[in-house]
């Protein structure tokens, strides 16, 4: 007896090794079925979806700012700190085709227009106490 819970496959056992549901039935998941499946969830990436509106009309600037503030504390490359905000989101892949992206959206979108695309986000914040708590 197994209990399937939603969610992406494969499920493992205790041992690791992984199964994956085909009808009534759990079969090994063998390589080509890993390259398979991997090669069709890597074509259903939601963050990687274009939004076709404007993206000046989407972009929090306080947003940007505060990406920018992140990225200086983490020391990041000077030279991408440089950039205009245009050439920074288009650099890390954000802004496609002059739209950006859902993922981009999440990052440095204006609130209404995150609820009016990604109407099911949820937002949460969680600080480490330590680097291992």
């Amino acid at each position: 007896m197994m209990n399937v819970f939603p969610g992406m496959p494969p499920y493992t056992t205790t041992d690791g090794s992984a199964t994956i549901r085909q009808g009534k039935d759990c079969i090994p998941y063998t390589g080509s079925l890993r390259r398979k499946m991997m090669d069709t969830s890597t074509q259903m990436d939601f963050t990687d979806e274009i939004i076709h509106e404007d993206w000046q009309s989407l972009f929090s600037h306080s947003a940007m700012k505060r990406v920018r503030e992140i990225m200086s504390r983490e020391r990041v490359d000077e030279s991408l700190l440089t950039l205009s905000d245009e050439d920074l989101l288009r650099s890390i892949g954000a802004l496609k085709e002059n739209f950006l992206t859902k993922g981009a959206l999440l990052l440095v979108g204006k609130p209404e227009a995150i609820l009016k695309y990604i109407p099911q986000y949820k937002w949460s914040f969680r600080k480490m106490i330590s680097d291992t708590d």
